[in-house]
């Protein structure tokens, strides 16, 4: 039996670090990618009720449009912010820190959680109404 030396499994400690820093990218841009969708159809859907209620689109009700997108635009742009902040908790070591930004990190995933659940809920009316 041969022993693993300490070079070879710093090796793969650090090609698993990249592995998994690369998807951890990945999922935070595809969950910034679903705020920003959920925000253009919320824009979309006030923008087609005016038109439905008025004929046309009234430019005075444009910034109606962009007050039903905009939190969401902020909630992609925050999903961003998740991994720098494990990097944060993960490098710091003043206990203080870590605490601070642990709980920060936990709100960010917990708005992350909201957003989806506020997605599944609207596909979930969008096939009520046809049924």
């Amino acid at each position: 039996m041969t022993a693993i030396s300490s070079s070879e499994t710093l090796k793969e400690q650090i090609r698993w670090g990249k592995y998994l820093l690369r998807m951890a990218w990945t999922l935070e841009v595809i969950a910034a990618t679903i705020g920003i969708m959920i925000a253009w159809s919320f824009g979309y859907k006030v923008y087609i009720h005016y038109e439905d209620l008025y004929g046309s689109f009234p430019l005075d009700k444009f910034f109606d449009v962009l007050i039903a997108g905009l939190p969401f635009v902020m909630v992609a742009a925050v999903e961003l912010v998740k991994i720098p902040l494990c990097r944060v908790v993960y490098t710091r070591t003043t206990l203080k820190v870590k605490i601070i930004f642990s709980v920060v990190l936990l709100a960010v995933t917990a708005i992350t959680f909201e957003t989806l659940i506020l997605g599944f809920e609207r596909q979930f009316n969008n096939m009520a109404i046809e049924v």
